[in-house]
């Protein structure tokens, strides 16, 4: 059974969560705002690889326009969880949304929605800057002309090459 703390209603409110088990914990720190559609969701989330497993039974929603630290020890979860968001790797077990799309069903629509740029970006070491820049406004569905425009304005503007 998953254990949370939660602060008062309008002030900032500290989500913790205790693996079972688990020796290292991780928190999520979310600031107030009501009234907001919810952007991330994710229900009952577990992750494993084999029999170790590194998020269990995550629960949190983050609203429309909320600012999010998550904060823990190296092992806790934090990059496990925020690929899993990403969809950069999928869930042992539970479901994760992005702004009302469910990652396992609606991953290209989610991504359309989102910015994550991992610690080790995949394809890096096989693009240059620009042509990694490319790819991504590809992938979020810029039309060709304004990705060029704006490339070539943030290439002279950072003086890429």
């Amino acid at each position: 059974m998953s254990r949370w703390a939660k602060s008062g209603i309008n002030k900032p409110r500290l989500l913790k969560k205790t693996n079972k088990g688990a020796s290292k914990e991780a928190s999520l720190f979310i600031s107030p705002i009501s009234n907001q559609r919810i952007m991330i969701s994710l229900e009952s989330v577990s992750k494993r690889y084999g029999s170790k497993t590194v998020v269990d039974d995550l629960s949190f929603t983050v609203k429309e326009g909320e600012i999010v630290g998550f904060l823990g020890p190296n092992g806790a979860g934090k990059t496990t969880t925020l690929r899993m968001i990403s969809g950069y790797i999928t869930p042992t077990t539970g479901r994760v949304q992005v702004a009302g799309f469910d990652m396992a069903t609606e991953n290209t629509m989610a991504a359309q929605k989102i910015g994550y740029l991992p610690e080790l970006p995949p394809l890096y070491d096989t693009l240059s800057v620009v042509g990694y820049l490319r790819f991504i406004a590809k992938v979020k569905g810029v039309p060709r002309q304004d990705a060029t425009i704006e490339l070539d304005r943030v290439s002279t503007a950072c003086r890429l090459e």
